[in-house]
């Protein structure tokens, strides 16, 4: 049943009641938004036109494809984006004017890199346009914040989105809200290995030890590691003669294979800022140009607006490093006189 109502005073102006049989859905779609669209114009003298058929494609067989390969790209493993390139694949095989399906596979072509050990090079061609375009955007922190919320609101259990949105704040050094966040995340999704490695860098930034050893192990389960590394993190934090080794540590562990499971490295992509964070400049800016030289732009461009690091990203040296990196400028300046206050 459709209705249209006067929302100032609550007249009811039309409606109407739609009996059909399911047999083309899309068909019967199309068939009762046009119908709205004439009741539409005729009711509020309106020339809306036609609707057309929002789900892209006329086939079911094409939409049931896209659709599960979706919902394998928000589960975020090695094995679900595998599967999202085949479910696309197959979508555009059965439809290939569905624009959505090939939308899906830049999607995942885009990020595959991070899950498996898929070359970058490999996805990185056809995700290129839209990360720069993301990256120019992602330097605005209240404007990202802003789309975030919106996106977290519509649909707050996307792994990535609530994924995001703890970074977000974690670079922002909100770490309430982040927390808040990743606990609600690993609660609906515990398989999801990214959360749990934010929620330990969450842990060991604040210094909660004993969360983040009881984080670290969950994690080293879920990633398979022969080894669990979470000591040297905490020594990294610390003020005891052990710190240095912890540095050196990471240094040996980031040019070591991420995907290998002889690595003990719980935490690769934070590398840099764990470093930044624990005073080791020098040490933070091999790494940092060594993301830079290795790794595609939005792995390391988040670096550079983290806010919680604020005096490393403003020295000379660290500026340079951002100024040869070919990044695109930010929208919105790091403001390195406010937060050097």
């Amino acid at each position: 049943t459709a209705q249209l109502i006067k929302a100032d005073g609550g007249y009811h102006l039309w409606s109407n009641t739609y009996d059909r049989d399911l047999d083309n859905i899309f068909a019967v779609q199309d068939e009762i938004a046009r119908s709205i669209a004439e009741a539409m114009k005729v009711t509020l003298d309106l020339n809306t036109g036609a609707s057309g058929n929002l789900t892209g494609t006329t086939s079911t067989a094409a939409y049931d494809a896209y659709l599960r390969g979706m919902n394998q790209w928000h589960q975020r493993t090695g094995e679900s984006l595998r599967n999202s390139i085949e479910l696309f694949t197959q979508a555009i095989a059965i439809d290939p004017g569905f624009a959505k399906a090939y939308a899906g596979l830049a999607l995942t072509y885009a990020i595959i890199m991070d899950y498996t050990d898929t070359p970058f090079r490999e996805g990185y061609g056809l995700a290129r346009v839209a990360a720069e375009k993301a990256l120019a955007l992602m330097g605005d922190l209240d404007a990202a914040r802003a789309e975030y919320l919106l996106a977290y609101e519509l649909d707050p259990k996307a792994r990535i989105l609530g994924n995001n949105l703890a970074a977000l704040y974690q670079a922002e050094g909100n770490w309430a809200d982040a927390e808040r966040v990743l606990l609600r995340l690993v609660s609906y999704a515990p398989d999801y290995a990214d959360g749990w490695d934010l929620l330990l860098y969450q842990y060991i930034r604040t210094g909660e030890i004993e969360k983040a050893r009881q984080v670290a192990d969950k994690l080293a389960r879920l990633k398979g590691l022969t080894e669990n590394s979470v000591q040297v993190y905490i020594d990294l934090i610390s003020d005891t003669e052990k710190k240095q080794a912890a540095v050196e540590n990471l240094i040996r562990w980031s040019r070591l294979d991420r995907y290998s499971l002889a690595d003990p490295s719980l935490l690769p992509w934070s590398h840099e800022i764990l470093l930044a964070a624990a005073g080791a400049w020098p040490e933070a800016r091999i790494v940092l140009k060594e993301a830079i030289e290795k790794y595609p732009v939005y792995r390391y461009g988040g670096t550079r607006v983290d806010r919680t690091i604020a005096a490393f990203n403003c020295s000379a040296e660290t500026q340079a490093i951002y100024a040869a990196s070919g990044l695109p400028e930010l929208v919105v300046p790091y403001p390195c006189d406010e937060l050097l206050k």
